[in-house]
């Protein structure tokens, strides 16, 4: 083969062989498959929760929430992760995290790029808002009230001997929640006292806590014998006590005159309208002192006394027999008729012709009357009953105790009327019961009746029973002459009188603090 010819194909090979190779490496070049760059977190969850708890994905903020419920440690959890596909990430699907703070995850894709995702947890605040336990611990022995969840109130009862004005409470609620006041802070309840309960999320529930006396015991009343505190010797003879603690009275001396003791000092009320005719009442009311008089009914505030309502009136306030406080409502009795005082302007009540009102209680709607013969009932329609002792036997005093059962005082005792039901009470049917003298009484909020005896001191008589017997031979009374009895919040307030040979009567006033 000639020379040139053999290098002409020599080059021609030489040739073919490069674009074969060029060939061949652009075809390898056009066909590599390419990375992926994906790099997602598509589901962040929490399986051992049930139901599952899937986390919110922000793949624009590159943020993952999720609220856990409450009381969850969120300081051990373990998530399941799925991410897009050939990716991975750090940490590791199904390893133990502490979730108390942000944890970052980082997705790496195929390709090698990468991003990175905030964790944000947070465990759901508790709404719990209960008191569980109320107890006050250093009673001896300790005593839990009762809690009713419902109405959201707490009471308890406490012997009659424990001060309500000083009790310290031990109290558990719900978990993560506070209470206001704090446990194991001192409280005054005398009256109902409020704890608010916050729960964790900041919502809160009011309990109302009311303290109330068991009743007291033969005990409490033995205790009670030597802590009579007695006024010095008076002028007056005790009939009212007021908020700031003054006794009203009248003097017996010859004349009739109004009297107050105040501060250690008695002063003698001397004015022109003050009539010196015989006093049947004197309450407090309104801030002022009303007077009921055999001549008008008088009211007296600071300095200032005047006559109320004289004949030249439509009514007639003549010979006033009763002055009673119901319902924050001023009541009057004349002989016949009964008046309350709305808007400082007088109405009428009831009236009872031809008879001689001795004194009235209310109760609820109902209107009971005594007179000389007969127990009136009114609730719209007035009704009578024939009383079980003579009219001259009979004293004012008339009163309704907390289940509606009406007690009438007699020279010998006591009446009861209930069921339209008369029932005496007196030495024939009751043991060491006083045999006469009865002067007036009051009714506790226990239904204990405190009675006042001339010359037989102070009983105190549950139905059918005598509790207790004050004398002064085996208390702190100096006398046993009981005029009247005052009943005012913790307080009780008797008047009493002692004869004094060779000069004027001696009146004082005793004082007892059962709180």
């Amino acid at each position: 083969m000639p020379k040139f010819i053999y290098s002409l194909l020599s080059s021609h090979y030489y040739l073919f062989l490069v674009l074969i190779l060029l060939f061949s490496a652009c075809s390898q070049k056009q066909f590599e498959p390419t990375k992926s760059s994906a790099k997602n977190i598509l589901l962040f969850s929490f399986e051992s929760f049930a139901p599952s708890i899937k986390a919110a994905i922000d793949s624009n903020q590159k943020v993952i929430t999720a609220v856990l419920p409450i009381g969850t440690d969120a300081s051990k959890l373990t998530p399941t992760i799925v991410i897009s596909e050939k990716a991975t990430v750090a940490p590791a699907s199904g390893v133990v995290q502490d979730f108390t703070k942000p944890v970052t995850y980082t997705i790496t894709a195929e390709d090698g790029s990468s991003q990175s995702f905030v964790v944000q947890l947070s465990v759901a605040k508790s709404t719990a808002k209960i008191i569980k336990t109320f107890v006050f611990q250093s009673l001896n022995p300790n005593i839990s009230a009762d809690i009713d969840t419902l109405t959201h109130t707490i009471h308890a009862s406490v012997p009659f001997s424990i001060a309500l004005h000083s009790l310290t409470p031990t109290i558990s609620v719900s978990e993560n929640a506070t209470i206001s006041p704090a446990s194991g802070t001192n409280q005054d309840f005398t009256k109902p006292v409020i704890y608010t309960v916050m729960a964790e999320d900041g919502s809160t529930q009011n309990y109302t806590v009311t303290l109330s006396k068991s009743k007291p015991t033969k005990e409490d009343f033995a205790n009670w014998a030597n802590q009579w505190q007695n006024s010095p010797p008076l002028q007056l003879s005790l009939q009212e006590v007021t908020q700031n603690e003054t006794y009203w009275g009248d003097i017996k001396n010859g004349s009739i005159y109004l009297s107050k003791y105040q501060n250690g000092k008695e002063y003698v009320i001397t004015h022109q309208k003050i009539p010196t005719s015989q006093i049947s009442s004197i309450v407090e009311f309104n801030n002022a002192i009303w007077v009921a008089t055999a001549s008008g009914l008088l009211t007296i505030t600071s300095q200032d006394t005047t006559l109320l309502h004289s004949k030249n009136t439509n009514i007639d306030f003549e010979n006033t027999t009763s002055l009673e406080v119901f319902d924050n409502t001023l009541y009057c009795a004349t002989k016949t008729t009964i008046y309350k005082l709305v808007q400082e302007k007088w109405q009428h009540v009831l009236n009872i012709p031809e008879e001689n009102i001795l004194g009235f209680t209310l109760y609820q709607n109902l209107i009971y009357v005594n007179t000389n013969q007969f127990l009136y009932k009114y609730d719209g329609v007035l009704q009578k009953f024939i009383k079980p002792v003579s009219s001259s036997l009979l004293t004012k005093t008339i009163k309704v105790n907390a289940k509606g059962v009406v007690w009438i005082g007699f020279w010998s005792g006591l009446i009861r009327f209930e069921n339209n039901t008369f029932r005496t009470f007196s030495l024939s049917n009751v043991p060491s019961f006083p045999p006469n003298g009865l002067e007036t009484f009051v009714i506790d909020t226990n239904d204990y009746i405190w009675m006042a005896w001339s010359k037989q001191g102070l009983v105190v008589f549950e139905e059918g029973k005598i509790i207790h017997h004050f004398l002064k031979s085996n208390s702190s009374l100096l006398s046993d002459n009981i005029t009247n009895i005052k009943l005012k919040g913790g307080n009780m307030y008797i008047g009493f009188f002692n004869y004094v040979f060779g000069s004027n009567t001696n009146y004082g006033v005793a004082k007892i603090t059962f709180n």
